[in-house]
């Protein structure tokens, strides 16, 4: 499985995850930054880098919908 499609389907489950859970955006937040590690995967090939960038991306949205 491509890496591209293991972000997309992340993302779109953590957002809709939060959809249906009540987590005051934090699940909102982790399937946004998945989605914008989408484009990045292509261009970045290396699986760790792109979880370094997804959890830093992450903290950030976190800070920024509270």
């Amino acid at each position: 499985m491509n890496s591209t499609l293991i972000w997309l389907v992340i993302g779109l489950s953590l957002c809709l995850m939060d959809f249906f859970l009540p987590t005051a955006f934090t699940e909102y937040s982790m399937g946004v930054s998945a989605l914008l590690i989408v484009p990045i995967s292509i261009i970045l090939p290396y699986f760790g880098v792109q979880i370094v960038i997804w959890m830093g991306l992450s903290v950030g949205l976190m800070v920024i919908f509270r």
